[in-house]
């Protein structure tokens, strides 16, 4: 969940960025450059055409690092893979 200020789509990111299946914060505090905290999300997000029975629908999800792992294995357990890139 995206806590969002009054400006319409405006993520406030100080008060913070919520894990949409535990509740916990996604925002790793005191771990940034100058101390003020890291952004750890993993989104997972659906939308839905014209040959779907959820035609106009949209799904999106924030997840916490320990979340997202759970998925993971979830998907995998069904025989699914996902897709890993390592950046840097």
């Amino acid at each position: 969940m995206r806590v969002t200020s009054r400006r319409k789509g405006w993520v406030d990111y100080q008060s913070g960025l919520i894990c949409d299946i535990c509740g916990k914060s996604c925002i790793k505090k005191d771990t940034g450059p100058l101390g003020d905290g890291l952004i750890e999300v993993a989104y997972f997000g659906a939308t839905w055409g014209y040959a779907s029975r959820k035609d106009g629908m949209i799904w999106e999800c924030d997840l916490c690092e320990d979340c997202a792992d759970k998925i993971k294995e979830y998907i995998a357990s069904l025989g699914g893979k996902i897709q890993e890139t390592y950046y840097g």
